[in-house]
């Protein structure tokens, strides 16, 4: 069984992806159907919400780099919300708060 669950659901013009569990290597197959379910319609606005993700490991955080310049290319916007303290430290330890959008919440991804 996955430890890593996604759903996602359309608001407006933006496709919110809600990522629940871990995010260890071996979950890096499971991480890349759902992006690529998230990205198949190239959404204007991408919200990745982590608030349920409890780990994330380099693999995963090279997953949402590569994510974060697929969404560049069609010129869409790829924000992270919801970062709860494990992975919030991992995204800033690594810079890269610096390469994504940050918001606390999805309502406020979405009026940003």
């Amino acid at each position: 069984m996955s430890s890593l669950t996604g759903d996602i659901d359309q608001r407006g013009s933006a496709t919110v992806l809600s990522l629940s569990g871990q995010i260890p290597a071996t979950e890096i197959a499971e991480l890349n159907r759902l992006l690529a379910r998230a990205t198949a319609g190239r959404p204007n606005r991408l919200i990745i919400d982590v608030n349920g993700l409890t780990l994330i490991t380099s693999p995963g955080v090279g997953a949402l780099l590569k994510l974060s310049q697929e969404v560049a290319d069609w010129d869409g916007q790829l924000w992270l919300v919801g970062l709860q303290p494990g992975v919030e430290d991992i995204i800033r330890d690594s810079r890269l708060d610096q390469v994504f959008d940050i918001a606390a919440t999805i309502d406020d991804a979405l009026t940003a």
